[in-house]
């Protein structure tokens, strides 16, 4: 019954708004000037509900919304439960009051209670009787009072963050202990060949100095984000650490070049490789969404694509290989990985 009272207030505009106490949940509607505002009470899930416990919850609601300065809150009381009696027991103080019988799913509205809340109590009668598919509530979605929509974790892009926090502080173990992991961690052509393959995977999380770390987070954080959510978790760790170790065998091979000419071998430490594996692979999302996603265009990311890469080739002790070596992986292995999502409109809202 929850699930249908849910889908039919999406339909009418409320967001949903989720309570710590899963028996109480809260829709509302920004109106000009004012909140239309239905708590929905579950009795059927906890039949021991009280007058004081549905009250503090339409407080801490309305409170809410004071908090930015909307004064006129208009709300609705719906409980759905089994027992009228006991359900009715909760209205003292509320003016407009439903109740639904989970079991019969008919509409109740005690004596003294108004008859209506806009135009609402017809058409809940008809919808409870309508046919109802509960799979047309799969992808829920969750909004603050302030209409903003929260995200599940699962939507957070929390491989990304964990990614930018490990680069800090490996950077910040850099600055306390000399040369120390850059010794043991920089990929080199020799160490390699002697069997530490391990290097492969340490230089993506070290950095010369403050501005080549921030250079590479800025762009981690604000695109690897947007490609993370699109992604999933597993797909962008997949990509963003087989780009890294594609960069790393490009650098290598270069290092093999050198060395065979007789030139001078210098090693080779950052997250370059693995960052344009993210933006490589960001190409290819926009390719697939018809050049827009989020805020992003696929003209401008080129662009940026193109600077940076110019940026590196008109620089000095810049790694230039890692950067092509991980932007085609990245392309290609988003190629691979990722499928578009399909897109739905959001009916539905956290207090």
């Amino acid at each position: 019954m929850k699930n249908r009272i849910s889908y039919y207030l999406g339909q009418n505009g409320y967001l949903k708004m989720m309570t710590n106490l899963s028996e109480f949940t809260i829709y509302f509607k920004k109106e000009n000037g004012f909140v239309s505002m239905i708590e929905v009470v579950d009795m059927k899930e906890n039949p021991y509900i009280t007058e004081d416990m549905l009250h503090n919850v339409i407080q801490k609601a309305q409170w809410r919304f004071r908090d930015q300065g909307i004064e006129e809150i208009h709300y609705l009381v719906l409980v759905l439960g089994e027992n009228m009696e006991r359900a009715a027991a909760l209205g003292e103080r509320e003016y407009f009051f439903f109740m639904i019988d989970s079991e019969a799913k008919e509409l109740y509205i005690p004596e003294g209670k108004a008859e209506d809340f806009y135009g609402m109590k017809g058409q809940i009668e008809e919808w409870l009787k309508a046919d109802f598919d509960s799979a047309a509530l799969t992808g829920e979605v969750s909004y603050g009072a302030d209409g903003h929509r929260i995200q599940k974790i699962r939507e957070q892009p929390l491989v990304n963050h964990g990614i930018f926090l490990i680069n800090v502080i490996v950077f910040t173990l850099c600055t306390l202990s000399g040369d120390l992991l850059y010794t043991y961690g920089r990929l080199g052509l020799p160490e390699v060949q002697s069997g530490q393959w391990y290097r492969m995977i340490t230089c993506m999380f070290l950095h010369g100095d403050m501005s080549h770390l921030a250079g590479n987070m800025i762009m981690l954080f604000f695109l690897g984000n947007i490609v993370e959510k699109e992604l999933g978790h597993i797909k962008y760790f997949i990509m963003y650490f087989l780009s890294g170790l594609a960069g790393g065998f490009a650098s290598l091979l270069v290092q093999s070049a050198r060395m065979r000419m007789g030139m001078e071998l210098v090693g080779s430490i950052g997250a370059s490789g693995a960052i344009f594996g993210m933006l490589g692979g960001l190409l290819w999302l926009l390719i697939r969404n018809k050049g827009k996603l989020a805020e992003l265009s696929f003209a401008r990311v080129l662009f940026l694509v193109c600077y940076t890469l110019y940026g590196g080739l008109t620089s000095t002790n810049v790694d230039n290989a890692a950067h092509f070596g991980g932007l085609a992986a990245g392309f290609f292995l988003a190629i691979i990985l990722y499928r578009k999502k399909k897109r739905h409109k959001e009916k539905e809202g956290t207090l």
